[in-house]
């Protein structure tokens, strides 16, 4: 106890091995075992850091992490569209709107969308028949219309401009 009556630890000064810099240090280390097992957006990061940390140490352990180059939001931007694309393909806009929503910048987003899809040498066209093959075992069996207007509404529904939608549902092959 202090002797103003206050049983509350004080903060210490960065380096001082007070609470604060413990936490940081903590913060830092959970950081770090975190971006061990996937890249993560700086929004995302933030979010899990918050969740056991002060703000104060959440913010160090943050600026800490981006000066080694462990935490680059294009980076991580370009890394999910790579994934999206080998696993579940949308179109360039819906992938924009989901790494908005992981808290990606938008400027961001739509480099890191438009550079992965120009490295890899794919098009709207292109990513709408890959999500349409996969779609299409789903749907072998069906008459010719019901299966275009299913595979037209799927494409739809993966954010692909209804004329790449319609042209794909209309030319993809009746089955896989």
């Amino acid at each position: 106890m202090t002797a103003s009556g206050d049983s509350r630890k004080k903060p210490g000064p960065p380096g001082s091995g007070g609470p604060d810099e413990l936490e940081y240090q903590r913060a830092v280390r959970r950081a770090m075992d975190l971006l061990a097992v996937r890249v993560h957006s700086t929004h995302q990061l933030r979010t899990k850091l918050a969740r056991k940390f002060p703000p104060a140490a959440v913010e160090r352990a943050l600026e800490r992490i981006a000066g080694l180059a462990l935490l680059d939001d294009l980076e991580f931007a370009r890394e999910y569209v790579r994934q999206r694309i080998a696993r579940s393909p949308r179109s360039p806009g819906l992938l924009v709107h989901e790494l908005r929503s992981r808290g990606v910048q938008p400027q961001t987003a739509a480099e890191a969308v438009a550079s992965t899809l120009a490295e890899l040498g794919l098009t709207e066209q292109d990513l709408a028949e890959q999500a349409a093959r996969g779609k299409l075992g789903a749907l072998a069996g069906q008459e010719e219309e019901t299966r275009r207007l299913k595979l037209f509404r799927f494409l739809s529904s993966r954010g692909f401009q209804a004329a790449v939608a319609r042209r794909v549902a209309d030319e993809m092959p009746g089955s896989p």
